[in-house]
């Protein structure tokens, strides 16, 4: 898949969301890291609070030129959290991040 990297941060929850009860919350450890076997890569654990569930997975991003932005050809697949935990000795880099997904009728 293709991606093409672009970030925008919401000052505020916009209106129409801010009472709705509609929402799950997404936990998301990432960790970067690289090692012989995999190149450079990124592993994720999603949990979904409203399933009490854990997923993992690994990811590894290349470049594809453009002149226009910064495009990426990235590569995910669901890892077990067996796999992770080994990966996870071979990265540098931590971050938590806390998603809500509001699900919208429209």
């Amino acid at each position: 898949m293709q991606e093409i990297e672009r970030k925008f941060l919401l000052k505020s929850t916009p209106q129409r969301y801010r009472s709705s009860s509609e929402f799950d919350d997404l936990y998301i450890e990432q960790y970067y890291g690289q090692n012989s076997k995999e190149g450079q890569f990124r592993i994720r654990r999603q949990q979904s609070v409203s399933l009490m569930l854990y997923t993992y997975f690994l990811t590894k991003k290349e470049r594809v030129n453009s002149t226009l932005a910064f495009v990426y050809e990235e590569i995910e697949r669901e890892i077990s959290e067996e796999y992770f935990n080994e990966l996870k000795n071979d990265c540098t880099k931590h971050i938590s991040k806390k998603r809500l997904i509001y699900y919208d009728e429209d």
